[in-house]
């Protein structure tokens, strides 16, 4: 943890993921995810790399919000981070069909 790094950022370049790269990834989005159904899933349709916080605990209703809202392939790839950068950090990678079984 490095003060005046937001976690939004530090995570995951952390797990080597890039928010920014003019082939993968145009344009990304941050978004809290407390309460999922009040958000307008479809606006989602347009950005490449989504970064959801505070995800894990409705993560089902995000994936099927994922797919039905806002147009995901289920063989979308998708990358949890946990506690990132505590001694409790754990990561997770898989696709939009396959992270419920994973995590």
């Amino acid at each position: 943890i490095i003060p005046g790094i937001s976690s939004v950022l530090a995570a995951p370049l952390s797990a080597g993921i890039a928010l920014t790269d003019k082939l993968l990834s145009r344009h990304f989005c941050v978004v809290s995810c407390h309460q999922p159904a009040s958000l307008d899933w479809s606006a989602f349709c347009g950005i490449d790399t989504l970064v959801l916080l505070m995800a894990t605990r409705q993560l089902g209703v995000i994936v099927e919000l994922l797919q039905e809202e806002s147009g995901r392939d289920p063989s979308t790839p998708i990358l949890i981070i946990k506690s990132a950068g505590t001694k409790d950090e754990c990561i997770w990678e898989g696709t939009l069909e396959t992270i419920m079984e994973i995590t």
